[in-house]
């Protein structure tokens, strides 16, 4: 079974971005980040890291597009994949 977690992005674009994030707390599989400060974003790199290291221990590729203002604050990430 492949597990999945949903991250969704700019929430502080939303109406009611309170209420978009109630709801996301509700479930486990749902990570918010926030376009604008950042929130949210180092749960989000965590949770890529503990996925990244389960496939690549089952020799999984894993592709991920990353916009470039975010790139280097992912670089521990990327140092880690490389290792």
């Amino acid at each position: 079974m492949t597990m999945m977690t949903n991250c969704l992005s700019q929430v502080d674009k939303a109406s009611d971005p309170d209420k978009l994030k109630i709801k996301a707390n509700e479930r486990e599989d749902v990570i918010c980040v926030s376009a604008l400060t950042g929130d949210g974003l180092q749960d989000f790199c965590d949770e890529v890291q503990v996925r990244l290291k389960e496939y690549t221990e089952k020799g999984t590729l894993v592709r991920a597009h990353v916009p470039l203002p975010l790139a280097r604050q992912l670089t521990p990430m990327r140092q880690l994949c490389a290792s």
